[in-house]
């Protein structure tokens, strides 16, 4: 025996596929196009830069001057990996950092945070309970250079926001 398919639940279950079906595809439009940022962004900082923060943050006594200098390489994956001396009214300190950095956009617009590890005189290195370095970027002159500037962590406020300005510069030779 036959069952008939009513024009309405044919129209209905056509409309609910149909729209399912554009959803699919749209998510997997969107998903490819941010796959492809990612891998086109990576690929134009994919090198080693030497790079300057300066600025005013918070490293225990209040908001005070402090500068970071040292040099870090992207890598092909949106990875970066570096080392830099911090310092400030406490001192100079080396560390380590790494992080994935995650590209908003075709202009490569990103954010990135950083693990950071302490690096001891000994070459030896330590998590020492750094706080992660969160960095808003922005990549300029097709990736010569990369602008950022550090952020603050959800919720904090006041003299816990970091008032500083990093420039990164590729480093001459590499190409």
């Amino acid at each position: 025996m036959r069952h008939p398919l009513h024009p309405i639940a044919l129209a209905i279950a056509l409309a609910f596929c149909g729209a399912s079906f554009e959803a699919a595809a749209s998510d997997s439009a969107a998903s490819q196009l941010v796959r492809f940022v990612q891998q086109a962004c990576s690929a134009r900082t994919n090198a080693i830069y030497g790079f300057q923060c300066t600025g005013y943050s918070n490293v225990g006594a209040g908001l005070e001057p402090v500068t970071f200098v040292g040099t870090v390489s992207g890598s092909p994956t949106g990875i970066f990996d570096g080392y830099g001396t911090f310092s400030s009214s406490g001192g100079s300190n080396r560390t380590h950092a790494t992080g994935q950095a995650t590209f908003k956009d075709k202009t490569c617009f990103g954010h990135i945070q950083y693990k950071q590890l302490a690096v001891f005189p000994d070459e030896s290195e330590h998590d020492v309970g750094i706080p992660p370095l969160d960095i808003d970027f922005a990549t300029v002159d097709n990736g010569f250079e990369i602008l950022g500037t550090p952020v603050a962590l959800s919720g904090v406020t006041g003299a816990g926001v970091p008032r500083m300005a990093c420039r990164l510069v590729k480093i001459k030779g590499q190409d």
